[in-house]
């Protein structure tokens, strides 16, 4: 396990951050409409003709309907499409969200025994309270009413804090790390139906997902017997990490609606499940040592692994309002969409790693009553995460 680590407070780190202005860029498209009004939209809208990878001369030319796809005037409806046209859509996300994930603990503890000094620095995976910015990607091409897309979904975190000074008499030096890492990638077909009035997009393919998440705590601390001036000094450092990582590979299956409130404004939302089969890792490592001044040194290195192949789930869900305009100078409907988002990670491993390390300088006791100490343990578990927030996309539809 490799745990990457930074000398600076950072408690969000986006992977991308051009998804947001990307998502200003396109919607500004949309100044490219006609005026609002349904007799505007008329005027313009039947001259639009569909972007085809093939010869379409012959081809019927759509006509417009209040109700399909788009919905509204100026819009496509399902049964206008020409028959044998490809057409190309895509669209970008910038997904704000809350992650909270089951705790995974990694302490450290230090102590001065005749100086009655217990310093206790804890670890945890909880990532509670901190937004995360990530971006989604879709491609996707049609032809009739059948259709493929790819979509591509990551988020990232590192946060570190301390104290990088060793505080003399009585203080010490810490760090304490979470990391997580998470993200999607899906190939699906797709299929249009209209049910109840709603235009619906059904989805199946499949996905490969990944995701990791760490905890550490490291501690240092230097005693001194005497002072100032320091006449003897000893050193305690204890070190403590957890990890968990599961990355598989599964199908994935959805659907998407719209349903039109007026000629702009359509209800979205979009619902998603997949079950994923793969290798899920869990890993504790700890170590501590102690070097006294009177020359005694004391020191021990524990590490446990877990690991199984099991399955992981992922459910999704948004809802929200989507704006639509058709465009001037191309045959399609630019949208902006906001929506409440909704995900839950479960990976199920049914494992669990734990180490313990622990070392001491004592010539008393137990309990010792003089000399110093160091102990270390992590421990890292099944990875159960939620994430919640909302989403702000723009993009073109076919």
């Amino acid at each position: 396990m490799k745990l990457q680590k930074s000398g600076r407070e950072q408690e969000m780190n986006t992977k991308f951050s051009t998804p947001v202005a990307i998502v200003m860029a396109v919607a500004a498209t949309l100044g490219l409409s006609p005026d609002d009004t349904p007799e505007g939209a008329r005027a313009w809208g039947s001259d639009l003709s569909l972007a085809s990878f093939a010869n379409t001369a012959n081809e019927s030319q759509p006509t417009l309907s209040s109700s399909g796809m788009a919905g509204g005037y100026g819009a496509y409806s399902l049964s206008d499409r020409s028959c044998g046209s490809w057409t190309a859509g895509a669209n970008v996300e910038a997904t704000f969200l809350w992650p909270t994930i089951n705790s995974m603990t990694a302490t450290t503890e230090l102590f001065d025994y005749g100086g009655g000094t217990h310093l206790t620095r804890i670890g945890n995976s909880e990532a509670g309270g901190d937004m995360l910015v990530a971006p989604r990607i879709w491609l996707g091409a049609k032809r009739d009413c059948w259709g493929i897309g790819a979509r591509y979904w990551t988020m990232e975190q590192d946060s570190l804090t301390g104290n990088p000074v060793i505080a003399i008499p009585t203080g010490d030096r810490f760090s304490l790390q979470r990391s997580l890492e998470a993200y999607t990638f899906d190939l699906e077909v797709t299929r249009d139906v209209c049910v109840l009035g709603c235009d619906m997009i059904l989805a199946f393919g499949g996905r490969y997902a990944y995701l990791q998440n760490t905890a550490s705590s490291d501690s240092a601390a230097v005693w001194t017997a005497t002072g100032p001036p320091f006449v003897t000094t000893s050193m305690s450092t204890a070190s403590a990490l957890g990890q968990r990582q599961f990355e598989g590979t599964g199908f994935s299956f959805g659907a998407q609606a719209t349903h039109q409130i007026n000629c702009r404004w359509h209800l979205f939302w979009n619902l998603r499940g997949s079950f994923l089969w793969g290798d899920g890792t869990l890993g504790a490592i700890t170590s501590a040592t102690v070097v006294d001044s009177a020359g005694a040194y004391a020191a021990q290195e524990t590490w446990a692994l877990a690991g199984d192949s099991r399955e992981m789930f992922i459910g999704e869900f948004q809802v929200g309002l989507e704006h639509q305009r058709a465009l001037k100078c191309a045959p399609y409907v630019a949208f902006v969409r906001c929506a409440f988002e909704y995900q839950y990670w479960n990976t199920g491993l049914g494992v669990q790693a734990a180490s313990l390390s622990a070392a001491a300088t004592s010539t008393t006791g137990p309990p010792p009553t003089d000399g110093y100490g160091a102990i270390a343990a992590a421990c890292a578990g099944d990875a159960s995460l939620d994430l919640i927030g909302f989403s702000i996309a723009a993009g073109l539809k076919y």
